[in-house]
């Protein structure tokens, strides 16, 4: 699995895909601008993918800066 994110300020999506099929296995919505490029990493055999979200870029109104972080679904 691999992850791709859309950024649209403010908000977007973070859209987890299978790198066989290029299926969609999650599409999570968030609040928050998201600048930077995710990580995944995989704990106790679960899946898990992080992003930078939030802070001042481009001439927009502040957002909280947080690391957030969402469990891919189990197969």
């Amino acid at each position: 699995m691999l992850g791709f994110v859309r950024r649209r300020p403010p908000g977007g999506f973070l859209r987890a895909l299978d790198k066989s099929t290029g299926a969609v296995i999650a599409q999570i919505e968030v609040d928050r601008t998201l600048y930077s490029i995710p990580i995944t990493y995989a704990h106790e055999g679960r899946q898990y993918i992080a992003v930078a979200g939030g802070g001042v870029g481009r001439g927009l109104s502040p957002e909280k800066e947080e690391l957030i972080v969402y469990a891919l679904p189990t197969q």
